[in-house]
């Protein structure tokens, strides 16, 4: 009985993992159109993308600690923020193309305010309090969109 309930709880793992990672995928090609300047700036969720790096950051640090069971979350958020601080990058090259030194200091604020909470909430933080943030911060990011197609109807 406690293989059956194994092997479901890793398929719905490595289904959720498969899901989350199409998740991070999705802005590229809005990014891209932004460097190719067929998407206005106005049009990047930015925010979206910052507070999914911090997201990505209190589940990589909820999972670490945790040992091997939690290995494919901490795998997949791990990529989830590399990509988005990769988006945010490319949005802040994007937005100040003219001034090269705008553009690098912002991607370097971004990397230093993304660490400082992944440092923070991994060294001093429980793992478990971590867990819950997560899941919490999952929530409010997925009714964010939400509250834009209450404005629309």
């Amino acid at each position: 009985m406690d293989s059956t309930k194994d092997v479901v709880m890793d398929v719905l793992g490595w289904v959720g993992t498969t899901l989350a990672l199409f998740f991070f995928i999705s802005p590229a090609t809005l990014i891209w159109n932004l460097l190719k300047g067929k998407t206005p700036i106005s049009a990047i969720p930015w925010m979206i993308m910052i507070a999914n790096v911090i997201n990505c950051e209190f589940w990589v640090a909820y999972a670490i600690p945790q040992g091997d069971d939690k290995t494919i979350i901490w795998i997949c958020n791990s990529i989830g923020a590399s990509f988005n601080l990769l988006y945010i990058s490319l949005f802040f090259i994007a937005l100040v193309k003219k001034d090269i030194l705008k553009s690098i200091g912002a991607v370097l604020l971004t990397l230093a305010v993304t660490g400082a909470v992944f440092f923070v909430f991994y060294m001093y933080v429980d793992f478990e309090i971590n867990g819950k943030i997560a899941m919490a911060f999952n929530i409010v990011m997925w009714a964010a969109p939400s509250q834009k197609m209450v404005l629309i109807c």
